[in-house]
């Protein structure tokens, strides 16, 4: 990552210059926002399980009910609950926890954007990386994201900080900080279940790829990637020791019954995500507030045989899209949800850069995807250094990410968290095209 010690000093200096940069964009939006319905949607179940954590250390979604004690557990991931409850006092006051809440999150989106710099610091020099970081800094989603109660942005920063320690572990050659950062991005799944996606990816890099920067021989890698499966498998022991137990108001550990309703097998999770949503069938916006159809965001009825257009059109193509789509689905912009104030309408600088990033949405995304494929192809080529060959392990992250996704579910909000990384695979296929303009120029200079 730092391949030169006397570039600590500008690469520090980068460092603070974006996170005091984005504290003021967030602060700045926070100032003037105010959503419609101050706790709502997923943001109610986030609060109840955070009460119920705080108030009797139990991870559930039981109505509070004075001082009786929870008896359901929930399939809810904790870390952010957790995170939540760190800001509770008894009773509860929304109007007194969510602004400690959102300070913090504008702090963490900060921390992310710096996070978002070293990370990029890996594969391209400093004024591009910092590029690649501004990029994330005024991203109108992420700004978006300090004022909701939702997961996106504690879990965008345990992302974007894991992946910067594990790609320094990696091109570095420590086992130390290939631990760490498989640690970190191994909790990070127990904000945002999806997050196991990203280890399970980037595990079997650490172990069988070189990093590209200090020699090492297989028992380096295998000590790297034996780091990262202990980390793993330190997380995971825990997480089934938390989904096993729960606190009643005695303190006593107790075993409670556990509600998985919304959990379904791989299977099952495959196979809906092949059916296309009924607002797809039918031609319509997804974007809520313009469609109210309350169905039409479920899975279609229909078969394949009734629709094959609808099914092929949806599976090859249109679910990916939808999945990176600018707008959200419940508010029809870069809000999560609908807003009494938004500043991004009375604020001519977040005005202008939710424009600006609206006309580069596309065009990042498909760098980002060329970059990614190109990134792969070089590694079937078993190239081992080089530009490519070094964001392969990010690239197969991504990929992984959005693939998984689009599984799961297909709706804009849940892409987010992976936006950063897609800016830093655009910067490097705009980094290499100009070094490559460069060196054509040279070469017919010199000829």
């Amino acid at each position: 990552m730092y391949r030169n010690d006397s570039r600590i000093v500008p690469l520090a200096a980068a460092c603070v210059a974006l996170f005091v940069f984005s504290f003021f964009l967030r602060w700045q939006y926070l100032a003037g926002a105010e959503e419609a319905i101050d706790i709502r949607a997923d943001s109610v179940k986030y609060f109840t399980a955070a009460y119920n954590n705080f108030k009797f250390g139990a991870h559930s979604l039981d109505p509070p009910n004075g001082t009786r004690a929870p008896s359901t557990r929930t399939d809810l991931a904790p870390g952010y609950p957790i995170f939540l409850s760190l800001f509770f006092s008894d009773p509860p006051d929304s109007r007194k926890i969510k602004p400690k809440v959102q300070l913090a999150q504008a702090i963490l989106g900060s921390l992310t954007c710096v996070s978002a710099l070293l990370l990029a610091y890996s594969f391209v020099p400093l004024g591009w990386a910092f590029f690649a970081a501004f990029l994330v800094a005024i991203s109108p989603h992420h700004i978006a994201l300090s004022e909701v109660i939702l997961t996106e942005t504690l879990y965008t920063s345990m992302l974007m900080t894991g992946l910067a320690t594990s790609i320094y572990g990696w091109r570095r050659s420590s086992m130390t900080m290939s631990f760490l950062g498989m640690l970190i991005l191994c909790f990070s799944g127990h904000v945002r279940t999806i997050g196991f996606v990203v280890p399970l990816a980037l595990a079997p890099i650490l172990l069988l790829t070189p990093g590209g920067i200090e020699p090492r021989g297989m028992k380096t890698r295998i000590s790297i990637g034996g780091a990262a499966c202990v980390g793993a498998l330190v997380v995971y022991v825990t997480f089934q020791w938390f989904a096993a137990t729960a606190m009643d108001v005695a303190g006593k550990n107790d075993a409670l019954q556990r509600d998985y309703t919304n959990l379904k097998t791989p299977l099952e999770y495959i196979s809906n995500s092949a059916k296309p949503p009924k607002f797809y069938v039918a031609g319509l916006t997804h974007v809520i507030v313009d469609n109210r159809d309350p169905d039409s965001r479920f899975r279609t009825d229909r078969g394949f045989s009734e629709i094959p257009e609808k099914y092929l059109s949806w599976n090859c193509c249109a679910r990916w899209l939808y999945a990176w789509h600018f707008d959200n689905a419940y508010n029809g912009g870069v809000e999560i949800y609908p807003m009494r104030a938004s500043t991004f309408d009375s604020s001519e600088l977040l005005g202008s850069l939710r424009t600006l990033m609206r006309w580069l949405h596309w065009p990042l995304y498909a760098l980002a995807i060329f970059s990614g494929i190109f990134a792969i192809i070089v590694f079937l080529k078993r190239k081992k250094s080089g530009l490519y060959a070094h964001i392969f392990p990010i690239a197969v992250v991504w990929f992984s990410f959005i693939a998984g996704l689009s599984i799961v579910h297909w709706l804009p909000r849940y892409a987010i968290p992976v936006y950063p990384i897609s800016y830093i695979l655009a910067t490097t296929s705009l980094y290499a095209i100009t070094k490559y303009i460069k060196q054509a120029r040279r070469s017919v200079t010199m000829s």
